[in-house]
């Protein structure tokens, strides 16, 4: 998965779908991400253990499969002090996901990131996005919401 070069880039744009609230989607909702030009979900690669290809996190990528094990988000707000309940247009925003690692048994939870990483493919240049430890969470892991209906 990468950045687009622009906000208003149409390979840029995704649907949130949330299955509890089809009105106002209110914090630690679970959501799934949908690309807009594709259809195919946001995952994270928990399965396959990829990694990405320059930073070496968790490699998230699009996914056509229905099966939504791995297409969950939890969206989190950037500043837990935050007392807003719902999601809103310029809200900035994390986006959490919460899976049982099959190689250790427990519970994993990352943090969907993107630096300043890119790689080339052909002729073209991307900015890696990826899922990392929830530990380290900085200012590249936020991402701003602008709500189009």
């Amino acid at each position: 998965v990468f950045c687009g070069k622009s906000l208003r880039d149409s390979n840029s744009a995704w649907t949130i779908k949330c299955l509890q609230s089809p009105e106002f989607l209110p914090y630690e909702s679970i959501i799934y991400l949908q690309h807009n030009n594709t259809n195919n979900f946001l995952e994270i690669c928990t399965d396959r253990h990829n990694l990405s290809p320059v930073s070496k996190h968790t490699e998230v990528s699009c996914g056509s499969n229905n099966n939504y094990s791995d297409y969950t988000w939890i969206l989190d707000r950037s500043k837990p002090e935050s007392k807003d309940e719902f999601l809103k247009t310029q809200d900035i925003i994390l986006l959490r996901n919460k899976y049982p690692d099959y190689l250790t048994n427990k519970q994993k939870e990352e943090i969907l990131g993107c630096k300043d990483i890119m790689f080339t493919v052909g002729e073209d240049e991307y900015q890696e996005v990826y899922a990392h430890s929830k530990d380290n969470i900085d200012e590249y892991d936020e991402w701003c919401i602008e709500l189009i209906e």
